[in-house]
């Protein structure tokens, strides 16, 4: 039986790495939730750490399938499954990369399910706003 894997994919590499830039700064500014998101993603900093692909694709694996439903609600990522002959082309830095992503997923994930989420609101606002590479309407979207 072949097994499926699943990889991420962006519209736009720019506006994805801002995003979860202002996502993680924001939530940050929040500790509680900031310790939670840290927490929750301790795994994929480890196995960016450790530099072996079998277990950073596994980790990778493991938490698009958990966030698979959230990561599918937003407009800049989608989950694509791929076949074994991607995962052996994929390299290490692009699992890595993709590693980045899915913590910037878990700290939106947190973020959008806590108490301070109007306060968080605000400050991705303010931040994505500044990044310069979206538009008020991407922002307002974003931020549902």
């Amino acid at each position: 039986m072949e097994t499926n894997y699943q990889n991420l994919q962006y519209t736009d590499d720019e506006k994805v790495t801002e995003y979860i830039k202002a996502i993680m700064k924001a939530v940050d500014m929040t500790h509680q939730v900031a310790a939670k998101s840290q927490m929750k993603s301790k795994k994929l900093r480890e196995a960016i750490e450790s530099k072996d692909k079998a277990f950073m694709w596994n980790t990778l694996q493991e938490y698009l399938h958990k966030y698979k439903d959230f990561i599918n609600t937003k407009n800049m990522m989608c989950i694509c499954n791929v076949g074994i002959d991607s995962y052996n082309q994929v390299t290490v830095p692009e699992i890595e990369q993709q590693l980045k992503m899915i913590i910037g997923v878990v700290y939106d994930y947190e973020a959008k399910r806590c108490v301070h989420n109007e306060t968080i609101k605000q400050c991705m606002k303010k931040l994505l706003k500044m990044s310069g590479v979206f538009t008020d309407k991407q922002i307002e979207r974003l931020l549902l």
